[in-house]
């Protein structure tokens, strides 16, 4: 099990793991004189040398100096300081620690000796059983990681090939008020999946999608689902399917095409009946797919009963 949260989000829980605090954004700004007082009285280069963080109020530094300096006595009662991602990881599965990932961007991490920084802890008045240990695996589960980084499409390969299955959902929105400009699953997501195929195999893809979509890694997969838009309890039936406690046989609306180029002349398909001498037959459907040679990705019938 992993996952991506946002980076620099902040939340302070009291000693049962609970919320005391609400999550501080990276947007919130009320720390600004805060960092400026950073900036006084630390090396802002040194500190963004070990860190990769500028003295802003964006990170943690500045925002545990303005609630130390504006609410002492909620500061106080704070027993541990986490990242929103950690306390859901916590929450769901008991999984108490932080990715490195995600620690990098709070400002309290130190690249060079990938623990949290010394200085800057003493400055903001923390100790280090205020934060969660750091590890990018615990067992079956891989911490979150920040945002950013779950944005480059190869930065989850390394994670998937340490996994012994790897999920990967992806979606295509489309409503019935706009046409798609192609059959392509949107923002780069072709490529995140082939690049978390080539690492592990073993592989499955959850798609949410309103109609057909292309699949140039489908040869590179163990399997895909196509769950649609399934409604508040999609969750349930994915989970269901996923962990084989519900047997995923059914029939396909459409078929799946191979590529875009296999369907009827883009981008308008003349209108059907009888075809004029000298131009070419369109056959919609699965008809077309039928006098195909490769024939569909995903064919419309549904594999055999047990």
């Amino acid at each position: 099990m992993a996952g991506s949260g946002f980076w620099h989000r902040l939340l302070g829980l009291d000693r049962a793991g609970n919320p005391l605090t609400p999550i501080y954004t990276g947007a919130d700004a009320r720390g600004t004189s805060d960092a400026a007082a950073l900036r006084e009285k630390l090396d802002e280069r040194a500190v963004q040398q070990r860190t990769g963080c500028m003295l802003r109020a964006s990170f943690w530094p500045a925002k545990l100096g303005w609630l130390r300096r504006t609410d002492r006595k909620l500061f106080r009662r704070v027993a541990r300081w986490v990242s929103p991602a950690e306390w859901i990881f916590e929450e769901l599965f008991g999984v108490r620690v932080c990715s490195h990932s995600m620690a990098s961007g709070t400002g309290l991490y130190n690249f060079t000796t990938a623990d949290w920084d010394g200085e800057l802890m003493e400055f903001t008045g923390l100790t280090s059983a205020q934060l969660n240990p750091l590890r990018d695996q615990v067992e079956s589960f891989f911490p979150a990681i920040g945002d950013g980084a779950a944005s480059n499409p190869g930065s989850g390969a390394a994670l998937a090939k340490q996994a012994d299955v790897a999920i990967v959902f992806a979606h295509q929105w489309s409503s019935e008020d706009m046409d798609l400009p192609n059959l392509s699953l949107p923002e780069n997501q072709n490529a995140l999946i082939d690049q978390i195929a080539s690492a592990n195999p073993r592989t499955i893809v959850v798609l949410e999608t309103g109609t057909a979509v292309t699949m140039p890694w489908l040869d590179k997969v163990s399997g895909v689902l196509e769950a649609w838009y399934a409604g508040s309890k999609g969750a349930d039936a994915v989970a269901n399917i996923l962990f084989g406690d519900v047997n995923p046989d059914a029939t396909l609306p459409m078929p799946f095409p191979r590529r875009a180029e296999a369907l009827p002349h883009p981008p308008h398909t003349p209108a059907l009946g009888p075809s004029a001498r000298g131009r070419p037959r369109h056959f919609p459907g699965r008809r077309l797919h039928d006098r195909s040679a490769a024939g569909p990705a995903l064919p419309r019938r549904g594999p055999p009963r047990d």
